[in-house]
């Protein structure tokens, strides 16, 4: 009987040790739901007291890829269409430039030298 009484003695103890962790857990969880559902809910429709607000938020991508050497605009800054907002490195855009360059002169000196060929294989044929 004894032994009975010690066990269910030290069951009613460890009980009795772990309820407040077990509330306070408890507690700490539904809190950090209802946490979550707060800040969801105000992520999503964020309002004042006075009025609900509406952001459009837009992704920046450039027509040209390159390093950005200068930002011309700061965080959360409003901007007009066409306005400069990134500086990129000209110096990949310059030699392309030169290399199309000498593309374009290649193909028009090509163009050239078979305009010459058709011209000499007509006075052969005329």
């Amino acid at each position: 009987m004894k032994t009975k009484n010690r066990s269910s003695n030290s069951l009613a103890a460890l009980a009795a040790r772990l309820a407040p962790l077990a509330l306070t857990l408890a507690v700490a969880a539904l809190a950090a739901l209802a946490g979550r559902e707060v800040f969801a809910r105000y992520a999503d429709d964020p309002w004042t007291r006075d009025a609900h607000l509406r952001a459009d938020v837009l992704q920046v991508s450039p027509d040209v890829s390159g390093l950005v050497t200068a930002v011309n605009v700061h965080d959360n800054q409003a901007v007009k269409a066409g306005e400069l907002l990134f500086r990129i490195d000209p110096a990949r855009y310059e030699l392309a430039l030169a290399q199309a360059r000498a593309a374009h002169a290649q193909s028009r000196a090509a163009l050239a030298q078979s305009a010459a060929g058709l011209d000499n294989q007509r006075a052969l044929l005329a």
